[in-house]
């Protein structure tokens, strides 16, 4: 089989015969309006290159890679549970400088953060439950504190999906968010909450709007959690 002769037009008056007069001729532009042409197409390509990399940064670098990692709040990561290596990116490029573990104790994450001058909460909650409310004011305190000067906290579990969906959902409606805007918002991660988180979702939901009545009989256990404040 023969390959087609490449009839590109840098090969014009080498191969085959130039292109008919009968196609037209164009005259060659000024040369004042080949310049204009040239920088209209020149910051054309610097606007789309600048995109691209504004693109890249607001979407690639705003979530460690880690599993189920998201941005709750301007400060506010969750995920995941972090190794050791993990923890120092964090600290390096997430500006990171206090940790929540609701996931089983871990001496060595204890010591990784200490070691770099990072606050510590470790708060075990069991994978297919949610924070009691006193677990929850805990955990709400210490937000508010290493929060208030700009600085980022990242609160894990073990796998970035059903106790950490369930305590961020919490903490939006100790926010004031409504219900149904708090479902809304975690509808993408609320298959990896069990029944139970659901159900403590919707209770404390309830404490806080309709004092102890409960979603689903009675009495609420998140009674007195319209104390806590985030």
């Amino acid at each position: 089989m023969r390959t087609p002769r490449d009839v590109s037009p840098r090969f014009w008056g080498r191969r085959g015969p130039a292109p008919s007069a009968a196609i037209g001729s164009l005259a060659p532009l000024p040369r004042r309006a080949r310049l204009v042409r040239l920088g209209i197409a020149f910051g054309f390509a610097v606007a789309l290159l600048a995109g691209r990399f504004l693109l890249n940064v607001g979407a690639g670098a705003t979530l460690p890679p880690l599993p189920g990692a998201a941005q709750v709040t301007q400060d506010l990561l969750r995920g995941g549970q972090p190794d050791d290596l993990d923890l120092e990116l964090l600290a390096e490029q997430y500006r990171v400088r206090a940790v929540v573990n609701i996931n089983r104790p871990s001496v060595e994450e204890r010591a990784v953060t200490v070691a770099q001058h990072q606050a510590y909460l470790e708060i075990p909650i069991a994978a297919d439950t949610a924070p009691t409310w006193p677990q929850l004011a805990t955990i709400a305190e210490f937000l508010r504190r290493y929060t208030r000067h700009g600085q980022v906290v990242y609160l894990h579990d073990n796998s970035g999906g059903g106790p950490v969906v369930a305590t961020t959902a919490m903490l939006f409606l100790l926010r004031g968010e409504p219900l149904r805007q708090v479902l809304r918002s975690t509808a993408p991660e609320r298959s990896s909450m069990t029944s139970q988180q659901v159900l403590d979702v919707f209770d404390l939901a309830a404490a806080l709007t309709s004092g102890s009545r409960r979603a689903v009989g009675s009495p609420n256990p998140y009674d007195g959690a319209e104390r806590i404040r985030w």
